[in-house]
């Protein structure tokens, strides 16, 4: 059942910190032009799988083309619209969703190396979209950066709301390193390795939890159970809600799928397949390692990644996941 385990697209903290070394730096100069210029940069990204704060739908892989474009003022005010294209993100996992992102931000910068960051994106889905994705309809996030020169922190906190809601915290570090006139006078390389850390209260079972309502009177009949007992009890059929569930088993082919899929994890207690119960706890670990190259008002990007989910109950699985992604940018300056 991992494919309904579909992943709402990286709202505006992705968007904003992809942009920020574009924006907010130049290769010669890394003090903050957040207050000197204004600018509006275009851009087009594609990457072979979508990442959504660590989390991934790992039945298949979801590539994106993701074009978008962000206004940013000179008093550090920042409103942009994202659109993506996700392949194998509809209900079936075989099918391409649609997703528009409105963004808006504001960077107020405190000295010469602290800066506070309000965040709001508002999602539109196509309506072919996954369950997960359209459980979030709102985002905001509050974000606390530092700059040392070659060396930066962002630690933020962030909220989800909607069908459902979500509380997350991410901290990430990164370094810049800068080769300037490479290849050419004036051209700059920018390389900068980065790590990241995320906490979230995700209850994963509730998105799925719809497509085994077959289990939910055994679950309250027996709420200690466990997916082993459950396949003990289909066994032996003594039990009355056995006996009913094995009957729908016989005319409905879909119910052996799902029991399959569960029984990845025996020791799964089925009670927590419908319970509202969420604990903050460290969802996932990523490595990035992207290059920029600067070459006048245009920027290329190629970028490496790699994620390690945690705390994932073994259905949605916690295996590394590794792509890569590219994309070019335009900046107009006023």
């Amino acid at each position: 059942m991992r494919k309904y385990l579909l992943i709402f697209i990286c709202p505006f903290f992705a968007i904003y910190q992809s942009f920020a070394i574009r924006v907010f730096k130049t290769p010669s100069d890394t003090d903050s032009i957040a207050h000197h210029t204004t600018s509006l940069v275009i851009a087009t990204d594609y990457s072979t799988n979508t990442n959504s704060f660590g989390r991934f739908d790992n039945s298949a892989s979801q590539p994106s083309f993701s074009p978008s474009a962000i206004y940013y003022h000179k008093s550090g005010f920042a409103v942009g619209a994202t659109g993506f294209f996700i392949g194998n993100s509809d209900v079936s996992g075989t099918e391409t969703t649609s997703e528009l992102d409105l963004q808006g931000s504001y960077l107020w910068k405190l000295g010469s190396v602290f800066s506070v960051s309000p965040m709001y994106t508002h999602f539109f889905y196509s309506s072919n979209s996954g369950v997960l994705k359209r459980s979030y309809s709102d985002y905001v996030q509050l974000g606390l950066a530092s700059e040392v020169k070659w060396w930066s922190t962002d630690l933020s906190a962030k909220y989800f709301w909607g069908d459902y809601d979500e509380f997350m915290l991410t901290g990430l570090t990164n370094a810049t390193i800068t080769f300037d006139n490479f290849l050419h006078k004036g051209n700059s390389l920018i390389i900068q390795p980065s790590v990241e850390i995320n906490f979230s209260d995700i209850n994963y079972y509730r998105y799925i939890s719809g497509h085994y309502k077959f289990l939910e009177a055994y679950a309250n009949r027996y709420p200690d159970a466990t997916m082993n007992d459950l396949l003990d009890d289909l066994k032996t059929k003594t039990k009355p809600l056995i006996r009913k569930l094995w009957e729908k088993m016989l005319m409905y082919a879909y119910i052996q799928r799902r029991i399959n899929q569960l029984s990845v994890d025996g020791n799964l207690v089925l009670s927590d397949l419908f319970s509202n119960k969420k604990q903050l706890k460290t969802s996932s670990l990523g490595f990035t390692l992207p290059v920029y190259y600067y070459f006048g008002n245009f920027s290329a990007n190629i970028s490496l990644s790699m994620f390690k989910p945690y705390n994932q109950p073994k259905i949605f699985g916690n295996a590394w996941t590794t792509y890569f992604s590219a994309g070019i940018n335009y900046t107009f300056d006023w």
